[in-house]
């Protein structure tokens, strides 16, 4: 329990009264005193102890102190609440390898050899095994932890999260909905609300959520998520006021999702917006990173993104984004790195398979680019992604010599972006296009730096046009 240890050290308590004393003169001292250095007593000793439930008011006391309490003490108090389970953040490195992975699997199993009713050890071993892209043990796994916890809030958070990322939708909207404790649990209404919305459907607990907000005596910490989610169907349904307050009430003490619901709603001008004080919050890399690049700071959002996924190594969103990003400042390299991270947890995704092929073409790597590219599934060029792939096919043509087809593929990428009203996708298209013709000294690469030209004109603004515009300006480029 290094994370024990650590709050002992930077706390000013006396570990030694966790021993010495039990439980319930812990939470008397704590009802007398209520200080940090008692709260952080109680938090410790209950969740060694297995009694989370006898610390909750002490660690909303810890959450709510914010940064003045140990980074250590507010891990252990989310623990308590349910929000958080620190054992893989603490035994893994950033960015763990596979050995690394393979190795915490190996504790995991012998620790459950010795406890197999830890239920959040199953969680643990089921996270280990999505992040490696094994679906069936990591399901079996937490399976198990469902068995053992059915009504815990940690367990079916944890458990409708795996199954989204498994592609399994309906099981995790299932789960939420079948369970009697999400309707009286606002961390679970806000799941069941946000799945429901996912899968297009009017959430079966909208209204005990609405009521939840009206009535509810909560700490703000509990209610922050259920306030975004509510907020974000409010504004879908072109309720902006209300959604506006709602967004608002989220940030009074917003967790990570709430934090990025708001920074998505502040790009649909509905009058609101994070303040640096909000985006401090230390698990927002998220908002952060969405934030630094609707502003045109790449660097900073590229480093958000990458601790991002490092956070959430199973996340495809999070993996996209950060090799996109990396993509875009030509660091191939990097890019096709985490473009893979996000591969090993979900190997057939279409988007990153997509952006590692852009990554390692950029970078002169052409088998792997062709090898890369040969795994995307066929029927992805019939969905929404299709002008994607068209570019990138062109992109790789044009690097494999094939002047005249790849110039034909980018240009029927930005006629099906067009028709599939997708106008970022018409942009990167057009001015990616005037760089491969550029660099393969095309002999029409003008007149495509021209087509590239109106359709930025053409634009709404955003954020990569000022650095693509310049950058692949043939009047920039040395000859």
């Amino acid at each position: 329990m290094a994370l024990l240890g650590e709050l002992a050290a930077t706390s000013t308590s006396r570990p030694a009264r966790i021993q010495a004393g039990g439980l319930e003169r812990l939470v008397e001292e704590w009802a007398e005193n209520r200080s940090l250095s008692f709260a952080a007593d109680l938090v410790g000793a209950a969740l060694v102890r297995g009694m989370p439930e006898r610390a909750r008011d002490a660690a909303e006391f810890i959450i709510q102190l914010g940064d003045e309490a140990p980074h250590s003490a507010r891990i252990l108090a989310r623990t308590t609440l349910g929000l958080q389970d620190p054992s893989v953040t603490a035994t893994l490195p950033p960015s763990p390898s596979r050995q690394d992975l393979h190795t915490e699997i190996a504790r995991l199993r012998k620790s459950l050899h010795e406890a197999p009713r830890n239920c959040v050890s199953w969680v643990d071993l089921a996270r280990c095994y999505a992040v490696l892209g094994q679906s069936e043990p990591a399901t079996r796994a937490m399976r198990r932890a469902l068995a053992l916890a059915p009504e815990n809030r940690f367990v079916l958070r944890s458990a409708a999260r795996l199954f989204i990322h498994t592609s399994d939708v309906e099981s995790a909207y299932a789960l939420l909905r079948s369970a009697p404790v999400t309707r009286h649990d606002p961390w679970l209404l806000a799941a069941e609300i946000a799945i429901a919305s996912k899968l297009d459907r009017t959430p079966r607990f909208l209204k005990e959520g609405k009521r939840k907000l009206e009535g509810d005596s909560a700490a703000p910490l509990h209610l922050s998520e259920l306030c975004s989610a509510i907020a974000t169907i409010e504004l879908t349904e072109g309720h902006t006021r209300r959604a506006r307050q709602l967004f608002r009430d989220s940030l009074r003490l917003p967790n990570d999702n709430a934090l990025a619901q708001v920074q998505w709603a502040s790009r649909k001008h509905v009058g609101i917006a994070l303040t640096p004080g909000d985006l401090s919050q230390p698990l927002g890399f998220e908002a952060r990173a969405q934030t630094h690049r609707s502003e045109g700071r790449w660097e900073p959002a590229l480093v958000e993104a990458r601790n991002w996924l490092y956070d959430e190594p199973f996340s495809r969103h999070a993996a996209s984004f950060a090799s996109y990003l990396a993509g875009l400042l030509e660091r191939y390299d990097e890019a096709a790195h985490l473009a893979q991270i996000g591969l090993d947890a979900g190997p057939r995704n279409p988007l990153l398979l997509n952006n590692l092929t852009f990554a390692l073409a950029s970078g002169g790597h052409l088998d792997d680019a062709q090898r890369a590219f040969a795994l995307i599934p066929p029927h992805e060029f019939d969905s929404s992604l299709r002008p994607t792939l068209l570019a990138t096919q062109g992109l790789l043509l044009y690097r494999l010599g094939n002047v005249e087809r790849g110039s034909f593929l980018y240009r029927q990428a930005v006629e099906e972006a067009k028709r599939r009203n997708q106008p970022f996708a018409v942009v990167l298209a057009s001015l990616y296009h005037a760089r491969e013709a550029a660099i393969a000294g095309a002999a029409d690469a003008l007149e495509v730096w021209r087509e590239a030209e109106r359709e930025v004109e053409k634009a709404k603004p955003m954020p990569e046009l000022p650095l693509l515009r310049s950058r692949h300006d043939p009047s920039s480029r040395q000859s």
